[in-house]
């Protein structure tokens, strides 16, 4: 969130297909995510910042961390109003022992 905004975050639990699921949810009011971009935003080095600051690996990896908890992200993204990235994960509750 570069230039300022305001930062939300929240989690629930619900249930999706049966399964108990844990959600949280990062909102900001910043840029948002332009239209060319948004598809790019998970790929591995990918970064619309000035060379040097930032590696574009952070989404990539919290990407790969989600799936390989059986879990996703999803991002929502209007420019210049904001982004909202929802993460959805088992709930340890469909676990059996």
């Amino acid at each position: 969130m570069t230039g300022g905004g305001v930062l939300t975050i929240i989690a629930w639990e619900g249930m999706e297909n049966d399964a108990k699921m844990f959600y949280f949810q990062v909102q900001d009011t910043g840029q948002g995510i332009s239209n060319q971009d948004i598809d790019k935003i998970f790929d591995p080095f990918f970064t619309t910042k000035d060379v040097g600051i930032g590696s574009g690996l952070g989404l990539s990896i919290s990407h790969s961390i989600i799936k390989q908890h059986e879990g996703r992200i999803d991002v929502e993204s209007v420019p210049e109003k904001g982004s909202k990235f929802t993460v959805i994960l088992p709930s340890n509750a469909n676990k059996k022992n």
